[in-house]
């Protein structure tokens, strides 16, 4: 079965005089079968592989065949093959109807030419490494280890290059590093001239001061001029305040860093130097952390939510204010699930300084005021029809007697809403509303409000591009029938069976009158099938059988059973 197109005809029939004498016009529809693309064969890919191709044209077999689409085809893949330096490809689309079968099997034909050859590479303004040096890390230039026939110039491959080159200067201290390149070339002689002109910028020696809580070696890490470059000192702003973070998270929230730049020839080359001038201040050190007017819940539970804590095998005592403000929202929606809407935890710090041991130690108290717990009191349904009253009870969370939480309800909306679309009803719509009392104390009424929508059924099923693949193999995967209650639970199982089979590539499912709603839904299967038969070849030496050589012939489709 194939895809259709639907041509409006029109039956007509005659009316009587009471109807005006008007003529009535009863619509219908002509199916048209669209012919396939069965296969697709590719000449002349190299250096590209046939899958590189057919992602570039977006042409798969078990497509719709439409011959004018072959134009702008053609351009893409000649495209491609520019932009891996050939200068004029040629290619050419064509195909041939199987008489068997009135598919179509697609011809790509590709005429490379000639491409861009590399006679000329030069690099200027290096002076902190050698030419010779800077070449052997970019691999257009590793073209001139390679035959005449060999250097192609690819432009994605050059593009990688200079942006390797830029890192490489980066990771030796040249933040201000500018790579400018410009390539010429000339058609006619089929040759490419490369100019990298380079500059380096000054090469900064930084050195750290005054840190005792960090190696300098650890502090390097947050270097992330090094790595992002430095241009108006952006990269130098941003390193620093990743070093005042790891101090912070540390427990040293005094910590200041002052700057020293100084700018010198060394060798005759530029170099900045830039010392930073850590003060790390006292560390702020968590003594004790304390819990008051917790009552629905004991202080060892509550110290589970949180991360702030006194020094430890794990933590290390770090007294952070963001870490405490994360802590008590942790605590806030501990309750918030057990029913209490309104709870407000607040912090509450004393600290004491130890001089000799430039710490300072916290005592933290966090203060809840729970409020009160919110209680559903009673749980209406309207609207069920497909589903009985005690199953879609005992399947939500808020019932009655149980704490109340608000987001529950979109969880039981969801809930609801699966089980019946299980029943043939995916355009289901479930809301739910609540009315709390004033005083908070209980949810007076959680209401949910259900629009079953209209049966849908299973219709026919159609498969394309199955050319070898036996329909039964197909079926056999399919957890949905013809005529029984549409399931999206069934259908989406069936995909991933069907994506499962072996003998396919690619596997595209199209619904038809599910969006429109109609009682039946139709599913399209795509189908793109591997090629079938493949050879593996090996080779080898070993003290037993000397020189040694292995074929393996198979068919990974054989009888279209999916059977290798």
């Amino acid at each position: 079965m194939v895809c259709f197109a639907k041509d409006p005809a029109y039956a007509q029939s005659t009316g009587s005089e009471s109807d005006r004498g008007e003529k009535q016009f009863t619509p219908g529809f002509q199916i048209t079968p669209y012919p396939r693309i069965k296969d697709i064969k590719i000449s002349g890919s190299f250096p590209l592989l046939e899958r590189e191709i057919l992602n570039a044209m977006q042409l798969y077999p078990g497509d719709v065949y439409h011959p004018k689409m072959f134009s702008a085809k053609e351009a893409v893949i000649a495209e491609v093959f520019k932009n891996e330096g050939y200068i004029a490809p040629v290619v050419n689309l064509d195909a041939a109807e199987d008489p068997t079968d009135e598919n179509f099997v697609v011809y790509v034909t590709i005429d490379k030419g000639n491409f861009f050859h590399i006679r000329r590479f030069e690099i200027t303004g290096n002076r902190a490494f050698s030419t010779t040096r800077l070449k052997l890390r970019i691999k257009t230039c590793k073209s001139w280890l390679t035959p005449d026939f060999m250097r192609r110039f690819k432009k994605k491959v050059f593009n990688k290059d200079i942006q390797n080159l830029i890192r490489f200067y980066r990771r030796k201290g040249y933040p201000e590093i500018v790579v400018n390149s410009n390539v010429n070339k000339d058609a006619k002689t089929q040759n490419a001239s490369i100019f990298v002109t380079i500059d380096e910028g000054p090469r900064y020696d930084i050195e750290f001061q005054g840190n005792k809580e960090f190696w300098d070696v650890t502090l390097k890490k947050d270097l992330t001029l090094f790595k992002e470059g430095n241009k108006k000192d952006f990269g130098l702003r941003k390193s620093i305040r990743k070093i005042k973070k790891r101090y912070r998270n540390a427990g040293y929230k005094d910590c200041r860093i002052e700057i020293k730049s100084e700018k010198k020839q060394e060798a005759g080359m530029p170099v900045r130097n830039i010392r930073l001038l850590i003060h790390e201040g006292p560390q702020y050190v968590v003594n004790s952390v304390n819990l008051t007017g917790n009552y629905a819940f004991d202080s060892k539970k509550i110290k589970k939510q949180i991360l702030t804590g006194t020094p430890g095998v794990i933590a290390n005592g770090a007294w952070v204010q963001e870490t405490l403000e994360e802590d008590k929202l942790a605590v806030t929606s501990l309750y918030l699930k057990q029913g209490y809407m309104n709870t407000v935890v607040k912090d509450e710090i004393k600290s004491h300084k130890d001089i000799k041991k430039n710490t300072t130690y916290v005592d933290i108290t966090l203060n809840i005021k729970e409020g009160v717990q919110t209680q559903v009191t009673s749980v209406t349904i309207h609207g069920l029809n497909v589903l009985s009253y005690s199953k879609a009870i005992e399947a939500i969370t808020l019932k009655k007697g149980s704490a109340f939480r608000n987001y529950m309800i979109r969880s039981d909306e969801n809930t609801l809403s699966s089980l019946i679309s299980e029943k043939g009803y995916p355009h289901v719509t479930v809301k739910g509303t609540a009315v709390i009392s004033k005083d908070d104390t209980q949810a007076a009424v959680v209401t949910y409000e259900v629009d079953e929508g209209p049966l849908v059924r299973m219709g026919q099923v159609a498969y394309t591009g199955n050319f070898l693949t036996k329909e039964r193999v197909i079926e056999n995967e399919l957890e949905l029938n013809q005529g029984e209650p549409f399931s999206l639970n069934k259908f989406l199982e069936s995909q991933r069976n069907i994506r499962d089979i072996n003998a396919f590539d690619s596997v595209r499912f199209k619904t038809y009158g599910l969006k429109e709603k109609e009682d039946k839904v139709n599913l399209l299967l795509e189908l793109e099938e591997k090629k079938p038969y493949y050879i593996q070849l090996g080779g080898g030496y070993d003290s037993e059988r000397e020189f040694y050589a292995d074929i393996l012939a198979g068919d990974r489709n054989l009888f279209g059973l999916n059977n290798v």
